[in-house]
């Protein structure tokens, strides 16, 4: 497996103590490649074209300090750790700088912990970034299935057997004539909507199911909250645990009145 190289912005204005950090790190083994900046302009220019994992930053130097530093580096890219490597530094200011959201500070005559920071900083950064990845990737899936169902007039639901919690997609309260959060979903919800004529047929469809574990599909019709009748078509299977345990019924209610 490949080692991780970590790209290492380095807001340092002493060779001596950039040195200093080359050495613990390589002593560690970890793979770096550096930008030194020793200025709000190479610091700059850093964040923009260097594209850096790690950003290491003395608390001070002439004309730049780490509060400038932290305050552009959230305005370019907050997503890379930030560490804070200083010579001199009241504890006061660390827990601020912490609650700010850097992800560490280190002073430089101790750091023997530098390379379990910066792997501990990287590593919670990139989950993060998965995470977030996984959630735009969720949010668009979601709006584009929504999108589908909207066209199809096809409405999803499921109910939680074990918890007992229900949920519609979108389309079912378009289907019903309500919007989203108007209602809390639920098949005594489901119900009032049917036309009074189909009630009883619906409710022992869903009973003989419910007793023997079955799928189940109908075609009824509903009064939307305007007063409208739809035409609609219900189908649902169960799902069952290793144990063949109902967990889990999904169904689908489509608007079929225009065929």
């Amino acid at each position: 497996m490949k080692k991780q190289e970590y790209r290492i912005l380095h807001v340092e204005d002493s060779p001596v103590d950039v040195d200093l950090v080359k050495r613990v790190l390589k002593k560690e083994g970890l793979n770096c490649q550096y930008f030194i900046a020793e200025t709000k302009e190479s610091f700059i220019q850093g964040l923009k074209e260097f594209n850096p994992d790690i950003i290491l930053c003395d608390h001070s130097l002439p004309k730049f300090d780490s509060v400038l530093a932290f305050e552009i580096y959230k305005e370019i890219n907050p997503e890379i750790a930030f560490l804070l490597v200083t010579g001199s530094v009241s504890e006061e200011y660390a827990v601020e700088m912490m609650k700010r959201g850097i992800d560490d500070y280190l002073l430089k005559d101790n750091l023997q912990r530098l390379p379990n920071a910066i792997e501990n900083a990287f590593a919670k950064r990139e989950k993060e970034r998965l995470r977030k990845q996984a959630e735009a990737k969720l949010a668009q899936s979601e709006k584009l299935l929504n999108k589908a169902q909207q066209i199809a007039h096809i409405g999803s639901l499921e109910y939680n057997i074990e918890t007992h919690k229900e949920i519609w997609s979108n389309e079912v309260f378009r289907i019903l004539g309500i919007s989203p959060g108007d209602i809390e979903p639920s098949k005594e919800a489901l119900l009032s909507f049917i036309h009074p004529n189909d009630l009883e047929f619906v409710k022992t469809n869903i009973k003989q199911a419910n007793i023997e574990l079955r799928d189940m599909s109908f075609y009824t019709r509903i009064i939307r909250k305007d007063g409208a009748m739809r035409y609609v078509y219900f189908e649902s299977k169960f799902e069952f645990n290793k144990q063949e345990k109902p967990i889990m019924m999904q169904g689908i209610l489509q608007d079929k009145t225009e065929k």
